[in-house]
């Protein structure tokens, strides 16, 4: 990256253990960074602020805020940084593989016996690191997936976290909005591959269909697309677009709280989804499947992505956490393998570590 200041800026607060968000929009090539001057934990309750959001997977819990107001800002352009692949092999272990298809063929029955049409199902991986520099991280993390949301984000009462999301939660400008539906994954096709099957159409349309369904009292003039393959890192998935008209930008808290968590993290009916996810995944996702993002105070911009594809660090430590859509159609050994791959995505930045 050519802004040595900007990473030296980034490690003194880090090493003073004040918060800070570091992020960069997709396509873009200009990186944001806020450094909070002091230690206090804020929240996001009423979105009449500019700053940096970020909010946990827990839908009753409020987001956390890092003020334009109680920041220095800075923002830069940055060159890539290709991270140096080393060769290695993760190892996943027969009791957590075992483990997680006893979930999804769990979630599979309650699906084929009762209203619940699509539930996401989770896991969590940690990776030993046998040395850890923020700077490294900040400059392959912002080098690598430039068509992703790339965030980097430290509060002393959170942690640190880091993440490329391709999967826009809300963009508004004004009172105009766009949202997506994200689901279906598989690896990239080459040379056309095959075509994607009724499972992941199915699960796609689902999820299509629950965001309308909640964006109905709160806009108009909703327009949708056709659905498409986007590529993420070394996947692809499933995306429409949607884009409408506010009623009022007053409303957003309320647009939120029915957006947050979309059925492509969490599932549908959402109630029956959060109350197995609860009760099976046996472990608090944290920040991993809420949102992040930049708050634009009044008309300014607010542009907010659900956070996949992403870690915490704590010390030489990494939780990489993914997940996975499971409907009446899903194939319990294909569930653990696309959470396998999914987790490449993280793994490419820690290569400089392990």
């Amino acid at each position: 990256m050519k802004q040595d200041p900007v990473l030296n800026s980034i490690l003194s607060h880090y090493q003073k253990k004040l918060p800070f968000a570091v992020y960069a929009l997709p396509g873009e090539g200009i990186i944001s960074v806020l450094l909070q001057q002091n230690a206090r934990l804020y929240k996001n309750d009423n979105w009449q602020e500019s700053g940096f959001t970020m909010a946990p997977f827990n839908p009753d819990i409020s987001a956390n805020f890092i003020p334009v107001s109680k920041s220095k800002c800075l923002k830069s352009e940055f060159i890539g940084k290709p991270v140096l692949n080393k060769s290695f092999e993760l190892i996943q272990s027969d009791s957590d593989r075992e483990d997680h298809i006893a979930r999804v063929k769990n979630a599979i029955g309650l699906i084929n016996a009762s209203e619940l049409e699509k539930v996401v199902l989770s896991r969590k991986q940690e990776i030993k690191l046998n040395e850890f520099r923020i700077t490294d991280l900040c400059a392959s993390l912002f080098s690598e997936y430039p068509s992703a949301f790339r965030y980097l984000w430290y509060h002393p009462k959170t942690g640190l976290w880091c993440g490329a999301t391709p999967e826009l939660l809300l963009n508004v400008k004004e009172n105009l909005f766009e949202t997506m539906s994200l689901a279906g994954t598989r690896a990239i096709q080459l040379n056309g591959g095959q075509e994607w099957t009724q499972k992941e159409y199915m699960e796609q349309q689902i999820v299509t269909d629950a965001i309308l369904e909640a964006l109905h009292p709160f806009a108009r003039s909703l327009q949708t697309s056709e659905a498409y393959t986007v590529t993420a890192g070394n996947l692809e998935h499933l995306r429409t677009d949607i884009s409408g008209t506010l009623t009022t930008r007053k409303e957003l808290s309320g647009l939120l709280n029915v957006l947050h968590p979309t059925p492509a993290v969490c599932g549908k009916p959402r109630s029956k989804a959060l109350e197995f996810i609860r009760s099976t995944e046996g472990y608090d996702r944290s920040y991993y499947t809420g949102f992040v993002g930049s708050v634009g105070a009044e008309s300014e911009q607010i542009s907010l992505f659900v956070n996949l594809r992403c870690m915490a660090l704590n010390g030489r430590t990494a939780t990489i956490y993914t997940g996975g859509g499971i409907t009446a159609d899903s194939i319990p050994e294909s569930e653990w393998i696309e959470t396998c791959k999914k987790q490449e995505t993280m793994l490419k930045l820690l290569s400089l570590f392990l």
